[in-house]
C-alpha cells in the first residue's frame, strides 16, 4: 500500500527534528586559576576548561564561582598537556545549567583572554592544535 501524502510529510519532518537534536559532546579538561595580584579570589580556583572553545586569543571555561571581569590568574593545566599561562578575564556570566556534569556546581561560564608574548604565540599554536586533535 503506498505511503500518503500526510504519512511522508510527517516522516520528514520528524527526521529534520532528529537531526537538530543530535549532541555535541563537549570535551573539558580540568585545570585551575591562581591569582596573581590582589584579587578578590583569594584562593586557587577549581576550573572546567572546554577543549570545543579553545583559540589563539583565549579559551571559554566553567568555574565554581564568579571571576571578576579585567582579574589577571595564572591557568594552570595538567592533562592532557601540562602548562601555565598567563590570562585575563573578559566575561563571566551565571549559567543555570551548566554542561559540567558533576559533584560540583560549575555555574560560571567565563571567557579568558590569553596574555602572551610573541614568542609564547607560536608555542600556543602549537599546543591548540594539539589540543583540538583530542575533541
Amino acid at each position: 500500500m503506498p505511503t500518503s501524502t500526510a504519512n511522508r510529510a510527517k516522516n520528514a519532518a520528524q527526521r529534520k527534528k532528529n537531526d537538530h537534536q543530535e549532541s555535541v559532546h563537549l570535551k573539558r579538561i580540568c585545570g585551575s586559576l591562581e591569582p596573581l595580584s590582589e584579587s578578590k579570589l583569594q584562593e586557587r580556583q577549581k576550573v572546567r576548561i572546554l577543549l570545543n572553545d579553545i583559540s589563539l586569543s583565549g579559551l571559554g571555561l566553567f568555574s565554581l564561582c564568579a571571576l571578576p571581569v579585567g582579574e589577571e590568574f595564572l591557568l594552570h593545566l595538567s592533562d592532557p598537556i601540562s602548562l601555565k599561562l598567563k590570562v585575563k578575564v573578559a566575561f563571566c556570566q551565571n549559567e543555570r545549567t551548566s554542561p559540567i556534569l558533576s559533584k560540583e556546581s560549575y555555574h560560571f561560564r567565563s571567557n579568558l583572554k590569553f596574555i602572551i608574548s610573541e614568542e609564547e604565540e607560536e608555542n600556543i599554536s602549537l599546543i591548540i592544535k594539539k589540543i583540538k586533535t583530542l575533541t
